[in-house]
């Protein structure tokens, strides 16, 4: 059985991430080069492996919340490589609107029985995941185009998986805990792979395409909306989540320097400057537990 969840967990997105990855890079490196951000797509797909594992293939149409994930992930994923194929002919106020109508039609559907009800609690839950997702997309498709600092909207979805992972192991949601983990797995091989690419051999190196931000950013924020409707999750702790999102503006673009110590140090630096709210999300949460409890 634990042999069987580390595989579920670990083994199956680091591989599925890496082969399909490597697979992408050579079919476009030299044939279409401004068609490598789709193999960051690797990871959405290595989630939705996973997810079919663990879970099995949801029914259609889909009922529970766990069920509606894997079709958020998916639609997230196929209009993600058809923004990367646009290009610059997609204006970027066309698609940050039609995000924030996304994200909103996204948490309406998955919290609907939640919704419906009317209860002040649930609603403004909405409004919250609503809000929040618009924001963390804005920073995240701002950061795809920063070549100076191309690894940033993984990182930062990266420090974001790590949080779900752990409020639902807090909340005892081991469905999420497990299907946050293994995504966070997923975009860790890639971020390992490329942080190494960028230092030895940029040509092996993609970036973060609308691929993988909208396939794992949006399974990322489904997950974020189970807990938010569906357990016990403070609010509170996932608004502090937000502030993942504000690290490359705390961490600027430091340490300076083109050596290879500064560029190798500059995603670690980011990357610990981004669980800073994870940790104390994290550690409020417990301590408000601990305090509460009998």
């Amino acid at each position: 059985m634990r042999d069987e969840l580390l595989l579920q967990t670990v083994g199956l997105p680091l591989a599925a991430t890496l082969v399909l990855f490597w697979l992408a890079l050579a079919l476009f490196r030299t044939s279409r080069p401004s068609l490598l951000p789709i193999a960051s797509a690797a990871v959405a797909i290595a989630f939705l492996l996973v997810y079919l594992w663990v879970l099995g293939a949801p029914p259609l149409p889909p009922r529970a919340s766990t069920q509606k994930l894997a079709y958020v992930c998916l639609a997230g994923l196929i209009i993600g490589i058809a923004v990367d194929v646009l290009g610059e002919r997609l204006s970027s106020r066309a698609l940050r609107l039609g995000a924030v109508v996304a994200i909103g039609a996204v948490a309406l559907w998955l919290g609907w029985p939640k919704i419906r009800t009317g209860q002040t609690a649930d609603l403004l839950a909405l409004a919250g995941l609503w809000a929040g997702g618009a924001f963390a997309f804005d920073r995240l498709t701002t950061l795809s185009t920063d070549g100076d600092r191309p690894l940033a909207p993984g990182i930062l979805l990266l420090s974001s998986c790590l949080a779900v992972a752990a409020l639902g192991f807090h909340f005892a949601s081991a469905s999420v805990m497990q299907l946050a983990s293994a995504l966070a797995v997923a975009i860790g091989a890639y971020l390992l792979w490329n942080w190494l690419a960028l230092l030895l051999r940029p040509a092996l190196a993609a970036r973060f395409g609308f691929g993988a931000l909208c396939g794992a950013g949006g399974a990322l924020f489904a997950l974020a909306c189970i807990l938010a409707f569906f357990t016990k999750t403070a609010g509170w702790a996932l608004a502090i989540m937000l502030l993942v999102f504000l690290a490359p503006t705390v961490s600027g673009n430091r340490p300076a320097g083109t050596g290879i110590v500064a560029r190798a140090s500059r995603p670690a630096l980011l990357f610990a400057v981004s669980l800073v709210p994870v940790v104390v999300a994290v550690a409020a949460i417990t301590l408000f537990s601990t305090s509460s409890g009998p």
